[in-house]
């Protein structure tokens, strides 16, 4: 092989490299945009919030950046699934109650 061969080689390789690599970003990417997480907050979810509204705005604008950087399960703790249902069914009652 010539020096000429290798070099060529040796450039293509790079360019394929180069194309593999954008094409994972752009999958990446997509990934990202499909996977975001939407925040619903359940009707009287802060009935009981003690604060001022602009301290309520405050934390529900930081449960969303939460859920939009991933730090929202990075700070979470994991429940077994009778708390799961049980967390869920003081929320169904508590919106029959609305």
């Amino acid at each position: 092989m010539t020096k000429d061969d290798k070099d060529y080689h040796r450039k293509r390789g790079a360019e394929i490299v180069a194309q593999i690599q954008a094409a994972r970003k752009k999958h990446e990417e997509q990934m990202t945009e499909e996977k975001k997480l939407k925040v619903e907050i359940a009707p009287g979810a802060f009935d009981n919030f003690e604060g001022t509204q602009e301290e309520l705005q405050d934390l529900l604008a930081q449960i969303h950046q939460m859920a939009e950087d991933g730090t929202l399960f990075e700070n979470s703790t994991p429940v077994s699934d009778e708390e799961a249902e049980a967390a869920w069914q003081r929320i169904e009652e508590a919106a029959k109650r609305q």
